[in-house]
């Protein structure tokens, strides 16, 4: 027995394609590294974090309106990497923190975006290993038939 996959499931390298060339966390750790004695390095809350990503479309063709998504993904998955698609990234117990919607991108252009939040102390408690993951995905509505759609992407921490 076989089963058939329709067309779209073959790449074409004639649509848009949309990657997440950079993705940034500033600070990347919220542990002060040297606390005067004899206090023990704490989770600072008070600090803003800026999140910041650069989406390219490395597709021939432009890409129509689509949502990027800021997401906290859970711990046990460490760095990945996820497919964080709305319905992806709920499913496995990701939060989303932030969206941006971009109202398009001609092929080769990039858009670059941040986001500020201040430290919460939820990512400081019930975390064994030590850090927060995070990460960003370009189309979370899937919005665009892209080349390739299986665009997964990679978290990073936050040392916390």
């Amino acid at each position: 027995a076989s089963v058939a996959q329709p067309d779209s499931w073959i790449p074409d390298a004639s649509r848009a394609d949309l990657k997440v060339l950079n993705f940034t966390i500033t600070p990347d750790s919220l542990v002060p590294d040297t606390p005067p004695p004899p206090a023990t390095p704490i989770c600072n809350t008070l600090t803003p974090v800026v999140f910041s990503w650069t989406v390219k479309n490395v597709g021939t063709e432009s890409a129509t309106e689509f949502t990027i998504g800021l997401w906290k993904t859970p711990y046990r998955g460490g760095t990945g990497p996820f497919l964080l698609s709305r319905e992806g990234g709920l499913s496995m117990g990701a939060e989303l923190y932030y969206e941006e919607t971009v109202p398009n991108l001609l092929a080769g252009k990039s858009h670059t975006g941040s986001f500020t939040l201040l430290a919460d102390p939820e990512w400081c408690k019930n975390n064994p290993t030590g850090d927060t993951y995070w990460s960003v995905y370009p189309d979370i509505d899937v919005q665009i038939l892209e080349a390739v759609e299986q665009n997964w992407v990679p978290a990073i921490p936050i040392s916390v």
